[in-house]
């Protein structure tokens, strides 16, 4: 669990960020430093870092299927705090600029993790896992039980392990890595991010090649006289798109392969198709061309680009849910009412709280007052829903969200002189929470309209 203080990211100058809240919603106004916050934590929770801190015996595990050991409080610490320093020299690499843009743009930039060894340590023997998780194609099943450091790897499958022995060292690096990293992120167990660039990323998927644009890059470069070393080919020259993007577009080109898996969650994306979209998205798993068919003409294969913006919008969340979404993940998502109607915006909000009863994370970004006041609505029903302990009259009990586990930020000018925005947590009760800059936008606005119908009326 991560409490993260950020400083001078670009506009922002101060605030704090609850790792550990289920729901998390950014609100405010345009440039204000969402996007950029949202890019650091998909940083954070994304990155999965080789660490050499446990020393697992993969012969034993292999000859005996079980292997325990003690888990070491300081060095999961240590691992804390040094994944949020790495994170300042990823920033090239996050936002898709070069080293000399990053100085320019994020020389004062801090990030600091709020947490002290004692705290790390309670919160630490407080986890409990047991869960099944693969490398290279073979389960291990890692389980942890609450108040001890104790630790267990049991091998699930029946194969010849000659081979993972010939790469002991990077098979244990690989397997105290994961173990690590769960420890360091917990409850998190990885994050996926949809920018606002998903509509393109899908319908463009094969224009925006990675693979092409690296080859670009590097004919720009010799072009230009450029000495080219064989490293910088292998590693693709410059940084053309954002790791957000760069991740989306890994996704788009390898959908093919990660769709012969139905997640746990492929219900979820089956209710969105049905109760959003009235069709369903195809993938080609020879080509990975993505096609939609509606219910209303299922006879015609319409391409992505051929489609309403509602589909290109909604069609990675889709594809996350059904294909590679798993408990405990952290999903991000910027502006997730972009091209929706009212009506879709709440439908999705329930969704969205489902998801959260199920075991998902989400940090949202929104302007969509109909989506704050629809998790309000849905904050509200649970305090109903455990006092009375039934059944409130508009939600289910899969829809309803404790108060508890939201944390609401505000991004504004504390000033109108000032170019600095502060990121104030804003308090959330039992009845919800307020956002200042559209409350008084919608009443200037509804002000306005009652005045000019009564002057149009009365003259």
């Amino acid at each position: 669990k991560m409490k993260i203080q950020v400083k001078e990211l670009g506009a922002i100058k101060e605030g704090v960020v609850d790792l550990n809240k289920s729901i998390s919603l950014f609100c405010g106004q345009n440039n204000t430093g969402k996007t950029y916050l949202s890019f650091i934590i998909y940083a954070i929770t994304r990155y999965k870092f080789l660490f050499r801190v446990l020393e697992i015996d993969l012969k034993k595990l292999i000859e005996e299927k079980y292997y325990s050991f003690d888990i070491n409080s300081e060095d999961i610490f240590e691992r804390k705090k040094a994944t949020i320093k790495t994170i300042k020299s990823e920033l090239p690499k996050i936002f898709g600029i070069s080293e000399e843009d990053t100085e320019l743009m994020f020389k004062t930039l801090d990030l600091v993790l709020l947490e002290d060894k004692k705290t790390n340590d309670e919160k630490l023997k407080s986890i409990a896992l047991d869960e099944i998780f693969i490398i290279e194609g073979h389960r291990f099943k890692l389980v942890k039980k609450e108040g001890l450091l104790k630790t267990s790897l049991q091998l699930l499958d029946e194969y010849d392990y000659s081979e993972l022995l010939a790469a002991d060292n990077f098979y244990s690096l690989k397997l105290m890595s994961h173990i690590v990293n769960r420890l360091v992120l917990y409850p998190i167990s990885k994050s996926v991010i949809f920018p606002v660039e998903r509509n393109s990323i899908f319908t463009f998927s094969k224009e925006l090649s990675i693979n092409k644009n690296m080859l670009i890059d590097q004919l720009q470069m010799i072009s230009n006289g450029k000495k080219v070393s064989s490293y910088e080919l292998l590693m693709g020259g410059v940084n053309r798109y954002p790791l957000a993007i760069k991740d989306g577009l890994n996704v788009s080109n390898d959908l093919g392969t990660l769709s012969n898996i139905k997640s746990e969650y492929y219900n979820f994306g089956v209710d969105l198709e049905k109760k959003l979209l009235n069709g369903q998205l195809q993938i080609n798993k020879k080509t990975g061309v993505i096609s939609f068919v509606s219910n209303r003409n299922k006879k015609v294969k319409m391409p992505i680009h051929m489609t309403a913006s509602i589909v290109k919008t909604l069609s990675s969340l889709i594809f996350y849910l059904k294909y590679s979404a798993e408990k405990n993940d952290l999903l991000i998502i910027d502006e997730p009412e972009m091209n929706l109607h009212p009506d879709n915006q709440i439908l999705l909000t329930k969704i969205f709280a489902q998801l959260y009863n199920r075991g998902l994370k989400l940090l949202i970004s929104t302007h969509s007052d109909y989506v704050i006041r629809e998790f309000n609505n849905l904050i509200m029903a649970s305090s109903i829903s455990s006092k009375n302990n039934e059944i409130v009259k508009y939600y289910n009990l899969d829809e309803v969200v404790k108060y508890e586990d939201v944390g609401v930020y505000y991004f504004h000018f504390p000033k109108s002189n000032t170019s600095q925005i502060t990121l104030k947590n804003i308090p959330v009760d039992n009845t919800g929470f307020e956002i200042e800059s559209i409350d008084v936008e919608i009443n200037s606005q509804s002000n306005r309209a009652m005045d000019l119908y009564y002057t149009l009326n009365n003259t």
